[in-house]
């Protein structure tokens, strides 16, 4: 991705930050469940590392926090690394962070590395180099929450508004996890949404 695609998505979720404040309460206690799927494969423990790609307004990174002292949580965004921050500030510890900077990270200097509703904003080349990192740097799981193959054309056209990929993403996911990790599988959390749980080795 280049850098004016980064500066587009930074200020739209700068923009969009306060949105996604009122709907964090109901995206705590989604992704609450999630983690519970995640636990029936990969328990999580008090020294458990997690990393949260992504982590917007931080409310994964808080349903880890209540297993786990031991989260990092990453985002491009000012504004929803703020909101994250007032929330999460003594459970978590959140960076200015593109996607793409895991190079950053220790080839599997964590134990758990997720990203929620993240994915399917980002072409497929940066996608999969997004996933990649993920990869290097997870030891256990990669926990990816995001939507699965579904009908819906109101979610088409607002994801449309926001500039993302969705469409693409429903088409090639699959094959995208395929190339990176050696075996996945999906455990669907709703209608439109699933729990992606990849290994990676």
């Amino acid at each position: 991705m280049n850098k004016g695609n980064l500066t587009r998505a930074e200020r739209i979720f700068n923009l969009i930050a306060p949105i996604y404040g009122l709907f964090h309460r109901g995206l705590e206690d989604n992704y609450r469940k999630a983690v519970a799927i995640l636990q029936e494969h990969c328990p999580i423990s008090r020294e458990t590392r997690v990393l949260d790609v992504g982590t917007g307004t931080g409310a994964l990174a808080g349903a880890f926090s209540e297993l786990t002292p031991h989260v990092t949580g990453i985002d491009l965004s000012e504004k929803m690394l703020s909101s994250a921050q007032r929330r999460y500030r003594a459970k978590a510890r959140f960076l200015k962070m593109a996607a793409h900077e895991l190079d950053r990270f220790e080839d599997r200097e964590f134990d758990v590395v997720a990203a929620a509703f993240m994915l399917h904003h980002y072409a497929a080349d940066y996608r999969r180099q997004v996933l990649r990192q993920m990869k290097r740097v997870a030891r256990q799981k990669v926990m990816i929450i995001d939507f699965i193959p579904h009908q819906s054309r109101l979610m088409s056209f607002l994801e449309a508004l926001e500039g993302s990929h969705y469409r693409e993403f429903m088409a090639d996911f699959a094959s995208d996890l395929a190339d990176v990790f050696p075996s996945y599988q999906v455990v669907e959390f709703s209608v439109s949404s699933g729990v992606y749980l990849c290994d990676p080795e």
